[in-house]
Order: C-alpha cells, then sequence, then structure tokens
C-alpha cells in the first residue's frame, strides 16, 4: 500500500455524468445470478464528451450496448468498465455475473444462511454491477427480481410492488418501483424463504402504511417490539420534527450475518438480527433499548440521509451525526432523558474520546483517506452527534426546527455538504456559524481550563476559561457552557452579568482560547457547575476539592453533573488507591467517597436508574485514559478496592433492597420497569462482591427462577465475578440452552471473553472451538476476540499473548471479510501509550500484520498509522 491509495477532499469533482433512470433485471440461479442494467445516463459537464468510467468489482462481464448504435467503444479493467460514449445522453445495457454464495465480505450480494440479501453502503453496489459508484449520482431505480419460487417465495426491493407473478420452470419474478432518487448505495435486494409479520401507521394525514418484518420462520414472536419502536417512531418524527413516511409501504428485514448494525435501504431497511429481534426470554432490558433506538435511527434517517443525502463520503457525519442526534432525542424524549443522556455520554467517552486521543483520531469531516470503510466511526457518528446538539442548545428547540425546515426546503432530493446544513441553521437562526465549522474540521477532544474568583468586597465571582488546543495548528473553537452556580446549602443562585439577571441556569459561549464571565451580586464563594447536561464535548480541567464534588453529588439539580461529580470523585479515589498500590502500601478508601456514594444510594431526590448509573465505579477505560502511565492492572484492582468498600459499607442497604424489588412480576419494558430491574441487579452484583455463600446462592436462585433474560443474565454477570461451582454450572446450562439461537448465545460468548478475572488467550482459544462459534459471522467475531480485546487488562497482559491471539485473528479475517478485521485492528489503538518491552510486544504484533501478502486497505491504514505514533 502506498499513499497514492489516498483519496483527498480537496481532490472533489462534480460527477463527468449522471444517471437519471436505473432498471435493474436480476435473475438468481443456483449457479450463479445475472445481473442486466439498463442506464439512462447524461452529460453533466460543459465542453467535449469524456470517457465514462463506470466501477465495478469481483464481476464477470457479459455484454453492454448502447442503445441506438451498432458498437460502442469500451475498455474492462479489474475495477472499471470505460466507456466512449458517442452523445451527451445515451441508454446503456450491462449484462455481468456474480456469485453471492462465494461472497464473504459481506458486501454487494451475498448469501446470509438461505437468503440472498444486499449492503452496499459505502461502497458496495460496484460489486453487483457496473455503475457510478457515488453518493452524488441519484437515480429512480426500478427493480425486477426473478427466482426459484420455493427456494424465494419472499423477493424483495426498494420502494413499491408495481407487478408480480409466475414465470416457467417454477419460477416468479416481483418488480419494484422506487419513485424518490436515490444514490445506489441505498439499494436494497433480499430474496429467501422469510415469515412475514405485519401491523399498520396512519400518517398524520390519513395515509395507511403496511409495516412489514421478514424474520427466519420461528422468529415471527421476536418482532412485536421492533414493530411497536417503528410506530413510535413515525409518530415521533411527525410530531417532533413534522416529517411524514413518503412510500406506501415500510419493510424491514433481519439477517444474522451483516457487517453492521442496520442499513436506512430506502423502505427496505436490512437489519443485523440482534439489532431487531427481541422477546423478554431472549433479550435483555439494554437489547430492547437498543433495538428502539436503531429502528428510530434508520427510520429517521429517511429524511436525514435518504431524501437529503452526502454528496461525498467525507459528509458521512451529515446524516449520520444528525440522525444520531435524532434518534437520542427519540430515546429522550421516550425514556428518562437524564439517564438517557448520561448512558450516551458514557459511550462517547468510552470510545469517541479514546479514538480521539489515539493513532486513528479524525475530524468528524476528514480530509482524507484509504479506505471509507475505517470512517464508520464513534468520531463522525457520535462526536457528530454532539456537534448538531451544540447548535441545537445555542439556538434552541424552535429556531433548530425552523433551521430543519430550511434544510429540507433548500435541499430535498440532493445530496450535499456538512456547510449545507449548518447554512440551513445560520439561516433560520440569524445565527454566525463561520467560527463553529471548525469542529468538523479538527480532530480532537478540546480541554478547558476553568479558574474562578470570588471578590468577597465586590460580590463578584469570576469563571476564566481558557481553551487548551491539540496543536498549534488549532484555532479556538465556538462552544456552548451551560452553567448553574450553587450556594452553600445547596441552593440555585441567581446569575446577573452586566446588572442583567439570566435566571439561575444559563448558557454563555465560548469564541476565544481565553473568556472571562463575571456574576454579579453573589455572597458566598459559591460552586460552580460547569457543561450542565455536557453542553460541549470537552475534557474539564478544574481543580475541584473532594468536599466540593461530594456537594455536588448531593445537591446539584442537574443530573448530568450530579453524576459526573460522583464519577469525578470515585477517579480521584481509585487513582490514589492505584498510587498505594505502586508504593506497596495498605490502599485504605477515603470515608467522605464512602460517606458521599452512601448518601447518594439513600437520597430520596434520585430514581432507581440514576442510582444504577451513579452509584457505578468508572469505566477502566476512563480512568486510564487519564493515567499518566498506563496501567490498567493496577487500575482495575484499585477499582476492585473501591466497589468492594462500597458493597461493605452498604451491605445492609443493597440487601435489603434487592429484596424489596427482586420480585416474579411480569415482564414490562418501559422507564419505570427498567430503572427498578437496574437497580436491583446493581445491588447484586455489588453484594457478590464480598464473597458471602448467601449472595452467591441469591445469584443461583434468580439465574434458576428468572422468567427474562435481564435478569437471568444479570445473574450470570455476577457470578462471573466469582470462583464457585455455581459460576461453573450458570455458564454450561447457559450454552445447553442457548447453543442453537445466535442471538442469545453471543452473549455467553461476550460475558467470558470481558470478564477482567477470567478471560485469557487459553480461554479464548477453547471458546473458538466450540460448535456454536463461527469465524465468518461477524457478530460471533465482534462477541469474542471484540470483547477480549477491549478487556484491558487481559488483552495488555505483560507477556504480549493478547497481542498475538488478536494479531493472527486480524490475519485470518483480512482474508476474507476486510472490514472486520480493520474494525478488530482498532485493538492496538493504545501504543503509543506503552512503553518498553511491552510496548516492543504490540510493535511485534503489528508488523506482523504488515508483512502479510495481499493485505486490504482497510487493514493498512488502521495499523500503519497505528505504527506512526
Amino acid at each position: 500500500m502506498s499513499q497514492a491509495n489516498t483519496i483527498y477532499l480537496k481532490d472533489y469533482q462534480k460527477p463527468d455524468y449522471l444517471i437519471s433512470k436505473t432498471e435493474l433485471t436480476i435473475e438468481i440461479f443456483d449457479e450463479c445470478t445475472r445481473v442486466s442494467s439498463r442506464l439512462h445516463i447524461n452529460k453533466n459537464h460543459e465542453g467535449e464528451s469524456k470517457d465514462l468510467i463506470l466501477n465495478g468489482e469481483n464481476l464477470s462481464f457479459i455484454s453492454l450496448k448502447c442503445v441506438g448504435e451498432e458498437s460502442i467503444a469500451y475498455d474492462l479493467s479489474d475495477k472499471t468498465l470505460s466507456v466512449t460514449p458517442k452523445r451527451d445522453d445515451f441508454i446503456l445495457e450491462i449484462v455481468n455475473e456474480v456469485d453471492p454464495k462465494n461472497n464473504k465480505a459481506l458486501e454487494g450480494l451475498y448469501q446470509s444462511g438461505d437468503i440472498y440479501c444486499t449492503q452496499n453502503e459505502p461502497e458496495g453496489f460496484r460489486k453487483i454491477c457496473y455503475y457510478l459508484d457515488r453518493s452524488d449520482v441519484m437515480s429512480v431505480f426500478t427493480t425486477r427480481i426473478e427466482a426459484d419460487k420455493v427456494m424465494f417465495p419472499r423477493l424483495l426491493s426498494n420502494g413499491n410492488l408495481v407487478d408480480s407473478g409466475a414465470m416457467p420452470e417454477e419460477r416468479h419474478y416481483a418488480v419494484w418501483e422506487d419513485p424518490f432518487p436515490k444514490p445506489c448505495y441505498l439499494f436494497a435486494l433480499v430474496a429467501g424463504d422469510l415469515a412475514k409479520v405485519e401491523d399498520k401507521f396512519i400518517t398524520k394525514s390519513g395515509r395507511s402504511i403496511p409495516l412489514q418484518i421478514f424474520v427466519d420462520h420461528g422468529n415471527e414472536d421476536r418482532c412485536d417490539h421492533a414493530l411497536e419502536s417503528l410506530k413510535k417512531s413515525m409518530k415521533w418524527d411527525e410530531d417532533r420534527f413534522g416529517l411524514e413516511y413518503d412510500l406506501d409501504l415500510y419493510m424491514i428485514v433481519a439477517v444474522d450475518a451483516f457487517n453492521m448494525g442496520a442499513m436506512e435501504n430506502k423502505g427496505l431497511n436490512i437489519f443485523n438480527s440482534t439489532c431487531a429481534l427481541a422477546n423478554p426470554e431472549t433479550a435483555t432490558d439494554a437489547n430492547f433499548f437498543r433495538i428502539e433506538s436503531i429502528i428510530a435511527h434508520e427510520y429517521f434517517h429517511n429524511w436525514t440521509g435518504n431524501r437529503v443525502t452526502c454528496r461525498d463520503w467525507f459528509q458521512l457525519t451529515l446524516k449520520e451525526g444528525l440522525t444520531v442526534f435524532r434518534d437520542q432525542e427519540f430515546s429522550a424524549d421516550l425514556n428518562s432523558r437524564a439517564v438517557c443522556r448520561i448512558e450516551d455520554v458514557r459511550a462517547l467517552r468510552d470510545s469517541q474520546f479514546v479514538e480521539d486521543a489515539g493513532p486513528n483520531a479524525h475530524p468528524i469531516k476528514p480530509s482524507s483517506y484509504m479506505e471509507i470503510n475505517n470512517f464508520y466511526t464513534p468520531t463522525v457518528y457520535e462526536k457528530g452527534a454532539e456537534v448538531i446538539r451544540m447548535i441545537h442548545t445555542m439556538i434552541g428547540e424552535d429556531n433548530f426546527q425552523l433551521g430543519m425546515k430550511k434544510y429540507f426546503d433548500l435541499f430535498d432530493g440532493q445530496a450535499v455538504a456538512t456547510e449545507d446544513f449548518v447554512h440551513s441553521m445560520e439561516v433560520a437562526s440569524g445565527r454566525d456559524f463561520k467560527q463553529f465549522k471548525r469542529w468538523y474540521s479538527q480532530s480532537g477532544t478540546p480541554i478547558i481550563k476553568v479558574d474562578s474568583d470570588f471578590d468577597q468586597e465586590a460580590d463578584t465571582y469570576t469563571l476564566t476559561f481558557t481553551q487548551k488546543l491539540k496543536n498549534v495548528s488549532h484555532k479556538a473553537y465556538h462552544l456552548p457552557v451551560k452553567l448553574g452556580l450553587l450556594s452553600s446549602a445547596g441552593e440555585e443562585l441567581e446569575l446577573i452579568m452586566q446588572g442583567k439577571s439570566y435566571g439561575e441556569e444559563t448558557v454563555v459561549e465560548l469564541h476565544t482560547e481565553s473568556q472571562s464571565f463575571v456574576f454579579e451580586g453573589i455572597k458566598e464563594k459559591p460552586v460552580a457547575s460547569l457543561f450542565r447536561g455536557f453542553s460541549a464535548p470537552i475534557i474539564l480541567d478544574m481543580e475541584t476539592t473532594r468536599e466540593e464534588l461530594a456537594f455536588l453529588l448531593s445537591y446539584d439539580s442537574d443530573s448530568f453533573n450530579r453524576y459526573e461529580a460522583g464519577q469525578r470523585l470515585a477517579k480521584l479515589e481509585i487513582e490514589s488507591l492505584s498510587q498505594a498500590l505502586k508504593s506497596n502500601k495498605v490502599p485504605q478508601v477515603d470515608h467522605l467517597v464512602l460517606d458521599a456514594f452512601s448518601k447518594l444510594l439513600r437520597s430520596a431526590n434520585a430514581d432507581e436508574a440514576f442510582k444504577a448509573l451513579a452509584f457505578s465505579v468508572p469505566s477502566l477505560v476512563s480512568i486510564t485514559e487519564q493515567q499518566k502511565e498506563f496501567s490498567p492492572g493496577v487500575a482495575q484492582e484499585a477499582r476492585e478496592i473501591l466497589a468492594h468498600a462500597l458493597a461493605e459499607a452498604n451491605e445492609d442497604y443493597l440487601s435489603e433492597h434487592y429484596n424489596r424489588y427482586s420480585t416474579s412480576d411480569a415482564y414490562v419494558f418501559n422507564a419505570v420497569n427498567m430503572g427498578l430491574r437496574s437497580f436491583k441487579n446493581m445491588c447484586l452484583a455489588y453484594l457478590l462482591k464480598l464473597d458471602k455463600s448467601e449472595y452467591v446462592s441469591l445469584a443461583q436462585d434468580q439465574y434458576d427462577t428468572s422468567a427474562n433474560l435481564t435478569d437471568r443474565f444479570a445473574a450470570l454477570l455476577a457470578l462471573l465475578q466469582t470462583q464457585t461451582k455455581a459460576r461453573d454450572e450458570a455458564l454450561e446450562h447457559f450454552y445447553d440452552t442457548w447453543e442453537d439461537d445466535a442471538i442469545v448465545i453471543n452473549k455467553w460468548f461476550a460475558a467470558q471473553a470481558s470478564s477482567p478475572k477470567s478471560a485469557n488467550v487459553q480461554l479464548i482459544q477453547s471458546l473458538e472451538k466450540v460448535s456454536a462459534f463461527d469465524i465468518q459471522n461477524p457478530n460471533k467475531v465482534r462477541c469474542l476476540y471484540g470483547a477480549f480485546a477491549a478487556n484491558l487488562t487481559q488483552f495488555h497482559k505483560e507477556d504480549g499473548s493478547g497481542y498475538s491471539l488478536i494479531a493472527n485473528k486480524i490475519i485470518e479475517l483480512n482474508s476474507f471479510n476486510p472490514q472486520i478485521a480493520a474494525g478488530l485492528s482498532k485493538a492496538f489503538k493504545k501504543f503509543g501509550a506503552l512503553k518498553g518491552e511491552q510496548k516492543d510486544l504490540m510493535k511485534q504484533a503489528l508488523e506482523t500484520i504488515l508483512e502479510v501478502d495481499n493485505l486490504s486497505p482497510d487493514v493498512y491504514e488502521i495499523v500503519s498509522k497505528t505504527l506512526k505514533v
């Protein structure tokens, strides 16, 4: 691989040709699939005609014809079909064949079980037929599918079904027409023997839209939640954004083998089965919540991604960041907004902040890439959503909705850039976001240093914000700070600046590297509550005492900052415990920390869902990201010491409330019941840290008697903390029960691979030999190897065995699924933080990967960047 493979945003040029209409005939046979395309093409440039260069990979070329011409000049290569047209407007008819059965990369048209399906984002359509495979070429599609009637009774594609019927030799056909122009990455096809579960939705204009979910036979009882989630999404988008569904039918297909979570193909979403199928016996609360969110995300793409799409793949956050923001708001409106925000920020910090600090850091709008598949990242998605959220915070809901309306008025049916979205918000709000656009082009997480000064004589309190930028080339960001001030009694103070009252909470905006705000009429030194609701994706650098953090944990009216204060307090304690361990001293947990968390647990002004989150020990990822010297083993030991102390100090309360919430009521998925279950299972997890047989028996009994998977799996996870017979029996029973259920058994793999205590290379090697494991299934790879690679204490064992294991798996995966191999390659992101022999061992593993013949650009880009740190 070389820099010649790099694609740059600055080199973008409009397509020389457009395809106004695409007519496909796809004939599925046992030995191959034949694709006949009829492309209506017109020139999109001035001057003399240029050659038309169509993309095509892994295709068997059959024929090419230009309608109305006796012959046409063309040149065929491994990746292109170059045509020399004689007119500005012409129709090409091209025939080629593909081999879905042997398509193990799962891009283009491939076989998943007995089902044929597609995945074309970002550049998979070129593996189906010769085409202008770019997102700014939008075409109206008509698709005719022909196949054996017995093997493939369902023939599905985008849009509306306009014709179907029987054919000779027990074959049949279906014709689909999508009236809305779309780029080819949104094309979808599914053929197979699938069960159908139906419902309907009545739009605000009174149209009845059939809703259909297609699944493997036997999974019909797992579709109700997805259908309900879809109806909620459609209603919410009408109520909150005024957006109504535009086609006459909405379809979802769930398949087991899928590289992504789901895909928003117009009118025919294809889902990874783990993201669509659920019932109480086979899915946890987290699964139910995630499915609701992903169903919403893909539906919301119908407008933010399909009706208005990306001009090029550098603009990926245009649709993904915006749609993540929309699905986060949907979840917050339907559930606990405070809990949803905390969960979203936890995920951001544990994934995106880590990415921002690592070798593969990039802006949400990258300036270059080797392989676009590598940029479906937390930065593009989750940080992209935070950038949208900052705009929303600064201009408010009403102006944001006006901006969305302007966005669709200006750009519906077009492929546009991030600047076009920001422009819409500027027009609607009257704001200037020129400086704000730096969030799109600058990588890294800004550090905001805050200094405070209380002037008792002047009754003023000054906050000075200083932006510590990643490097000299970066310039100051424009960002909002939502804040409040608390009195010593825990009351919100009135915020007065320059004689004007801003109430008890306000939003100030930073524009320069250093900026001060003076609050008047302050009679005593307050405690500042900054970046409420995590109003900007930054790292806060402010000297705050343990007493102040404990105070905020008790009194802050902002739920996120209350949670944040507890996490910061716990991290300070874990840092102290780590230092004691490194110095061979006996670690002692500070009673102030124990008292603060014990008070939280008993607080009357917090619900169970919030307590379950706020009483948790900070994640190992978030702790190690702040370490000066990367030492996950010591940090994990310190985490365990703190957790044990919290359990010991609150044993009676935890035991009492576990029993109080331990009921056999029927499973109900809603915010209240999820909160009660999460609190109960948090209590159980802490009790198991006390190494008492009666609590092991509690967990064993919960595992044996639970009627829902949420409680049963929580009991299994609690038992995994122990080295007991009950643990081994539960693991064995879980496998025997769910061995043939691909979705559920993946939890069994992930639970063991992510265990800080028991996971090791030998365990992973034994798990990959069980019959339920299949390395060609992306979900299995993520749940076994991905979970192990994220298990910092085990992956970073000093002998380097974890590095060797994952490197070898990357090499194996590279040979048939480079996209999944590249994702696993990001496990080595801490290379720059390692020292000495351990760094040498990781370097050896990375170099072993680079030495592989035919290494994919997907893997090369990740590994080569990692080694350059």
